[in-house]
């Protein structure tokens, strides 16, 4: 799969800029990367790219956060959740229209944008987020199969939580990379995923690595609210142009 300079310069600056909002949260490289890649290409090009770039990143935070486990009863429900879920999205999106896939990743994107700007202050109790992890881990799941955005579900259920950063990071890549195995897997057998799109997914998490230390120092020193409002505000144009492919 070859790509031109006007499809890859967006791309990856997408990827970076996911990878700098990685860094300073910890999530968030799909809900920037995939909705401008389905620009340019088609939504199981993206996704399955993104399913490598997601089992590379998330593996590696997975390992360097894996001894903040904090609660077994949590995190074991919702990582298995995340996987059977992901392979059920993976069966919706080879099997439905694609203009509805594109219209149900635009809407994804909105309610991760409204979720973020509401930033309810609800929280769940521990007891109450064990009940719900593997219900949660499941829809999250479906959405990153069918989508390659699981944000509105994981992110926000860990966020109702109230988890400390270090649990919050454990937690989650674990699930993402719960995700990403069965994910990659179902892509290979339904022919999404091919060598040169793994490839070009290898190659393209170099650049997500490189935006995680930036998102960091900029958490630190500039202030993640700022930025954070600056990539919604992208993200809804970018939602705007995908109803809009949808529809004409």
């Amino acid at each position: 799969m070859s790509l031109g300079v006007d499809a890859l310069a967006p791309i990856l600056v997408a990827l970076f800029l996911g990878g700098i909002l990685k860094g300073a949260t910890g999530a968030g490289v799909p809900v920037v990367a995939v909705p401008v890649m389905v620009l340019f290409v088609d939504l199981p090009v993206a996704i399955s790219v993104m399913a490598v770039v997601n089992l590379a990143t998330n593996f590696a935070q997975a390992w360097q956060y894996r001894a903040r486990h904090e609660d077994a009863r949590l995190s074991g429900p919702f990582a298995a959740g995340c996987g059977l879920g992901t392979l059920a999205g993976t069966i919706v999106l080879a099997t439905a229209p694609p203009s509805a896939l594109l219209l149900a990743l635009a809407l994804v994107v909105l309610v991760y944008i409204a979720f973020r700007l509401l930033s309810p202050e609800w929280v769940l109790s521990r007891a109450a987020g064990r009940r719900l992890a593997g219900p949660a881990g499941t829809l999250g799941g479906l959405l990153q199969g069918a989508t390659g955005i699981s944000a509105p579900v994981t992110v926000t259920f860990l966020n109702a939580l109230g988890l400390p950063r270090a649990e919050f990071i454990a937690v989650i890549s674990a699930a993402f990379l719960a995700m990403a195995v069965p994910q990659i897997a179902a892509l290979w057998w339904y022919g999404f995923l091919s060598l040169d799109r793994l490839a070009l997914g290898l190659a393209v998490t170099l650049v997500v690595f490189a935006g995680m230390p930036m998102g960091a120092y900029v958490a630190e020193r500039v202030g993640k609210t700022v930025f954070d409002r600056v990539i919604l505000a992208l993200l809804a144009v970018i939602a705007l142009r995908l109803i809009y492919g949808a529809l004409s």
